[in-house]
């Protein structure tokens, strides 16, 4: 059966519709600028649903204001009433708030009833928009790039009067097959071939096979690593003269995502090659200099370097270009030295003089360096030269020359003029430092028989064997002097009472008893001692020596070999210290020290994540000593060490003991301190109490002061790596009261940093504190480490750490520290 002009019409409008629906452009029906009908491309283009744009005005889609969306109308309708139809590019706003690009043509419905409507067709161009944005980019950085590489090269050799100015580079497109799509002009000028040849064109059709091969290459690895490229060449025009070029290319991609082919822009950089070259030349004759000669941009930026350079600092060329000399700068000269030097250099073009520098091994090395501001014939700096030679020889045969005027040829001490002198100083710091000094003069008893009896070459020989215990007896901060004949002063500085002094004193003649002076034989040395105190005794070098020496004659008149005071009696306060000292060390042997435990909790989850051991001291008749009172005292009588020891001992027993019967404690943080740390018998200390207690490693953490760590950066970092082989982790203790270098903290194997809690008690209020308790935190955290802040007392402080994102806290708030049997109540119910 035929179907029926009806059902054929039918047939034909459900084609007619199918073919819009699944058309692969947008297209819309519009009359008074209001959508009657939208096919889903055009939904999907703008991002809505089915239907949801029918009765919908076309100012939804228009990024524009309310004007300019008028004045498009006019342009757009008026187009279609003149020529039948109109044709543009414009941006739309999806629903989502993005742009697009799109081309849209227009024309009437019916153009026999022009009140049916007007037909829209919409096609997606944002791909080719952002392509030719991209290229314009590329374009832009890239020539920058040329002539600032241009200019610096020109500036490096001193020929070049004027800069290089930048061309645009020619332009080439390229399809998928590598064959030419188009150009632009310069291109065709630089190849002297016309366009007709070069359309369709490949490079073997262009360029000699082996520079084809050599673009094909590079070609097809671009294609297969879509992106940009950049590399030289060269390149061989019409003219038949090679020419060096530098090419920078990058793909582009069809509306489908598929790469496209290849826009190429190429810059002449012949020029530079040759500057190069002639640059080299020029670096042999600059190579051969014995001085080292460093060349920089205006900026301070190091562009030449010569091979004395290198030898003198130990830097290579390749590690200070682009970098500023001030990376050879040492603590030596302050910033004001500097500052009068760039000043000089600003008014005359040239400074001369001596600094230190650092070499790259972080060694000093003395210089006599010239720096001269290099002028263009405008008077306009171009470059800065420095020429330097190492003095190291010369200050050597200086110091020689100036350690003889300042130091006793027998003993190699300083003379009374580098002792008055040191003096001095050591007085100006006490003054600064609230501290005071002590002045021991120390006279050689019955000296005077050795000589008049085996004669002044035997006295010599004693004098230098006496001179050298004596520096062995003192610490490296002190100044032993010798005076004349068999006088000696000692300057003390950094003491807290005049009890260090006596015992100071002490130490020297209970050397000199116990140990005789063996030359050919044996001489048993004695020795009296004065002392006088800054400032109890005098405010002045002259005042202190003399009255030092008062006592030196007192001691002698009480019978010899012993000290005096310039005056007779101690204060209390020197007393107490002696006494405290003395039941110090009587309190480790009769078991008064008592362990005590501060939780720590995680601020994440709260759970406790274990304690901290501190120490404390019943005594006998004052009571419990907090450690304020004693620790600063073991410290300095060194019985810290033996008090350290105790702690790990008795601490890990109990730790042990519950982890044993799974009462699950967490991880024991044991403080150690300077001293004990300093002297490099902790390995052997915590693997002994390790092996003792049984307590796994794991279970342990050791909380080291950051200054104790820097004091001796290299030395620690090895004994650091030996606790941690032991399986044991590390914490920095009291961390931002120090001065750590970055550059060692990130070689040590810590697992925690510590917050002091000298931070934590600002917070939240104090924006100082805020501060520096995030950058800790930051710093931790971008070293994988914990950090954990102590003195955490109100729920202020630990709302902020939380924000913060601090990971543990210890303080008064969760708990405060407790006897052992508390801390295994309260915590580990048991």
């Amino acid at each position: 059966m035929k179907p029926t002009n009806k059902q054929t019409k039918a047939q034909l409008l459900r084609e007619q519709q199918l073919v819009v629906e699944r058309a692969p452009i947008g297209i819309v029906v519009l009359r008074d600028r209001i959508i009657q009908r939208c096919n889903p491309r055009f939904e999907e283009m703008l991002g809505y649903g089915p239907g949801e744009l029918i009765g919908k005005s076309t100012r939804i889609y228009y990024p524009i204001d309310d004007e300019e969306w008028t004045a498009l109308g006019r342009r757009a309708y008026a187009a279609i009433a003149e020529t039948g139809s109109f044709v543009g590019e414009s941006r739309y706003q999806r629903r989502d708030g993005s742009l697009i690009w799109v081309r849209l043509t227009g024309s009437l419905l019916n153009p026999d009833n022009p009140d049916e409507g007007y037909v829209w067709l919409y096609e997606d161009i944002t791909r080719r928009h952002q392509a030719e944005e991209a290229l314009q980019r590329s374009y832009s950085e890239l020539e920058q790039r040329v002539v600032e590489r241009t200019a610096e090269v020109s500036r490096q050799l001193h020929f070049m009067e004027q800069l290089i100015e930048a061309i645009p580079g020619p332009v080439f497109y390229k399809d998928r097959e590598g064959r030419y799509l188009g150009f632009n002009q310069r291109y065709l000028e630089f190849i002297g071939k016309p366009r007709s040849e070069l359309i369709g064109a490949t490079v073997y059709d262009i360029a000699p096979r082996e520079l084809a091969d050599r673009y094909r290459a590079a070609d097809e690895e671009l294609f297969n690593n879509p992106g940009s490229q950049v590399y030289e060449t060269q390149v061989q025009p019409a003219s038949g003269e090679r020419r060096d070029v530098l090419f920078h290319k990058a793909t582009f991609a069809n509306p489908d995502g598929s790469v496209g082919g290849i826009i190429g822009v190429m810059f002449d950089i012949t020029e530079r090659k040759r500057l190069e070259a002639r640059m080299q030349q020029a670096a042999t004759v600059f190579d051969s200099s014995a001085e080292g000669i460093t060349v920089t941009a205006p900026d301070g930026s190091i562009i030449a370097v010569n091979r004395a350079f290198t030898e003198i600092t130990g830097y290579s060329e390749q590690e200070v270009l682009g970098r500023n000399p001030r990376i050879l700068q040492s603590d030596r000269q302050d910033k004001n030295f500097y500052r009068e030097m760039w000043d000089a250099i600003g008014r005359s073009g040239r400074w001369q003089g001596e600094l230190w520098n650092r070499r790259k091994d972080g060694s000093l090395v003395p210089e006599w360096l010239t720096i001269s501001a290099v002028k263009d014939a405008s008077g306009s700096i171009v470059h800065y030269v420095g020429v330097f030679a190492d003095i190291t020889e010369i200050k050597r045969a200086n110091e020689l020359l100036n350690h003889q005027a300042h130091h006793d040829h027998l003993t190699g001490l300083p003379n009374r003029l580098l002792l008055e002198d040191r003096l001095r100083g050591a007085l100006l710091r006490a003054q600064r430092d609230g501290t005071q000094v002590a002045l021991l003069f120390v006279d050689l008893d019955r000296f005077k028989n050795i000589n008049d009896s085996l004669g002044h070459h035997v006295g010599d020989r004693v004098l230098y064997e006496v001179a050298q215990r004596f520096r062995a007896l003192t610490r490296e901060s002190d100044t032993v002097a010798r005076v004349g004949g068999d006088e000696f002063l000692i300057i003390v500085e950094g003491i807290h009472d005049s009890g260090m002094a006596a015992r100071i004193a002490d130490k020297i003649l209970d050397d000199l008893r116990a140990n005789p002076v063996t030359l050919e034989q044996e001489f048993f040395v004695g020795a009296s001692i004065g002392i006088s105190l800054f400032p109890r005794d005098g405010g002045d070098s002259a005042t202190l020596i003399k009255h030092a020496d008062a006592a030196m004659y007192r001691a002698k008149e009480r019978g010899r070999n012993t000290h005096e005071f310039f005056s007779d009696e101690l204060t209390q306060f020197s007393l107490d210290r002696f006494k405290m000292e003395t039941a110090l060390r009587r309190a480790i042997e009769r078991d008064e020290l008592i362990v005590y435990l501060q939780p720590q909790f995680s601020l994440k989850t709260g759970e406790l994540l274990g304690a901290e051991a501190l120490v404390r001291w019943q005594h006998p008749q004052q009571g419990l000593v907090v450690p304020a009172r004693f620790i600063p005292l073991a410290e300095e009588s060194g019985s810290i060490v033996a008090l350290g020891e105790w702690v790990q001992r008795a601490a890990c027993r109990h730790w042990a003991e519950w982890a044993l019967a799974g009462l699950n404690p967490g991880v024991l943080s044991i403080n150690v301190s300077g001293v004990e740390f300093r002297r490099g018998q902790i390995e052997d200390t915590v693997r002994k109490v390790l092996e003792a207690s049984r307590l796994p490693p794991e279970l342990l953490e050791l909380e080291i002061t950051e200054s104790a760590i820097m004091s001796q950066a290299e030395k620690s970092i090895r004994v650091l790596h030996g606790l941690r082989a032991m399986g044991i982790s590390l914490a920095i203790d009291d961390f931002g009261t120090g001065y750590s270098s970055l550059a060692y903290l990130k070689r040590l194997p810590l697992n925690k940093l510590k917050i002091d809690q000298s931070f934590v008690f600002g917070l939240p209020g104090d924006a100082e504190d805020c501060a520096i308790v995030r950058a800790v935190i930051a710093l931790g955290h971008s070293l994988q480490l914990k950090v954990i802040a102590e003195g955490v007392e109100t729920e202020q402080q630990c709302e902020f750490l939380i924000r913060e994102a601090c990971d543990e806290m210890q303080g008064y708030l969760r708990g405060n520290p407790m006897p052992t049997d508390e801390f295994r109540r309260h915590f580990l119910g048991a």
